[in-house]
């Protein structure tokens, strides 16, 4: 159900009309209709948890979160239990901290390693056990 929830607030501040409450909604009820979906999230696998956090991440970025330093350290710390439920999720820890990099670089290239290495380094604390 959070995972649906999430996916239709995505998608109601997502397009040429933010904020519109029909397609958060069609987004949620088709989340929910969808049968493979369900299935992949009561198989006792980690995929459910994996979707619910992935959209959590993308919601995080959506509403601007890691522009401070403390919410960059926040989705860091997401993005570290994102990687300790799949361990290939470590690529998208290094494609976001390079994308972060990339839009601080303007600010100077010491705020943008900064920037990156504040992401990185709280997923690697909190997926490192």
């Amino acid at each position: 159900m959070a995972s649906a929830l999430l996916l239709g607030r995505v998608a109601a501040a997502t397009g040429a009309r933010p904020q519109s409450g029909r397609r958060g909604l069609i987004a949620a009820v088709l989340w929910l209709a969808a049968l493979p979906l369900w299935m992949d999230h009561f198989n006792g696998l980690e995929t459910g948890l994996l979707l619910l956090l992935l959209t959590l991440a993308w919601r995080l970025w959506q509403v601007g979160v890691p522009e401070r330093p403390p919410g960059l350290a926040l989705c860091g710390a997401l993005l570290g239990l994102i990687v300790l439920t799949r361990i290939d999720a470590v690529f998208l820890v290094i494609a976001l901290a390079g994308i972060e990099m990339a839009a601080a670089w303007r600010a100077g290239p010491f705020r943008a390693i900064g920037r990156a290495a504040l992401l990185s380094g709280a997923a690697f604390l909190v997926s490192s056990p």
